[in-house]
Parts: structure tokens; C-alpha cells; sequence
């Protein structure tokens, strides 16, 4: 009987609860200049299965006063995640535009230390793309 109440216990307590993580990083933008412009970033994110929903933080690099954050969901298939970000929630004006952005993501382990690599492509502008790099952030409760 004990074995079957772990057993359930153990089922019931992994279906359902979503896992939640925090990636900090760059976002590198290539210009038509071939010069590469490097953004803060962070990504929390929630998966639940295969499904993943979160958000996408960008600063101006010499401006962190100067931000995104935009709404995303998404998927993971085997160790690649594919983004779609959906909805600007709140940004500063700047004199261009915000873009959303399509990213897929690859899941790297380095020497313990998990990475999510990967490119980016503006939905509006299709010049506008580039590369990521995020570490996972390591949190306490």
C-alpha cells in the first residue's frame, strides 16, 4: 500500500506543475552595415509539457532605462525551443520601432552550466535578425 501511495504521489505530483526558469544574455542584432549590436536580454520562461509561454526582456545596451517586454509562446521539440513572440506588454518610445520576433532556441550544457543558443527573425522586417546567447539563471526560493 505504502508503495502505491508514492508511486501515485509521485505521478500525480509531476503532471500538471509547469517548470519555471530564468535565462539572462545578449541579443545580436547584424545591421546593413555588417556591424553587430549586442542587447541585454533575459527570458523567463514557463513549460508545461511540451508548451512553453513567457516573456522576452530587451534593453538598449548604453541605456538599460530603454526596454521591451514582450509576450511569447512556443514549444520544445527534443532540445530546440521555437518562440513566437505574440505581444509587446509594455516598452519605452524610442524613434524606431519595436519588432516581435520568431527565435528558435538550442539547449546547451558547457561544464555543468546550461545555455540556450540560437538565432532570431523580426516578424515586420525581414533584414532585422540575429543571433542569442543566454545562461540560465540559478535562483533560490
Amino acid at each position: 500500500m505504502k508503495k502505491l501511495f508514492f508511486a501515485l504521489f509521485f505521478l500525480l505530483s509531476s503532471i500538471g506543475f509547469a517548470q519555471k526558469s530564468v535565462w539572462g544574455g545578449f541579443a545580436m542584432q547584424n545591421d546593413r552595415n555588417r556591424l553587430e549590436s549586442k542587447y541585454p536580454m533575459v527570458i523567463t520562461m514557463e513549460q508545461s509539457g511540451s508548451k512553453i509561454k513567457g516573456t522576452t526582456y530587451f534593453t538598449f545596451p548604453d541605456d538599460p532605462s530603454v526596454f521591451v517586454k514582450m509576450r511569447y509562446s512556443g514549444y520544445k521539440k527534443n532540445d530546440t525551443l521555437y518562440l513566437k513572440e505574440v505581444k509587446i506588454v509594455e516598452a519605452t518610445h524610442i524613434s524606431g520601432e519595436w519588432l516581435t520576433k520568431d527565435i528558435v532556441l538550442y539547449e546547451i550544457e558547457e561544464d555543468g552550466i546550461f545555455y540556450l543558443y540560437g538565432t532570431w527573425k523580426a516578424h515586420a522586417n525581414s533584414v532585422s535578425n540575429g543571433t542569442m546567447k543566454l545562461k540560465k539563471a540559478n535562483l533560490i526560493n
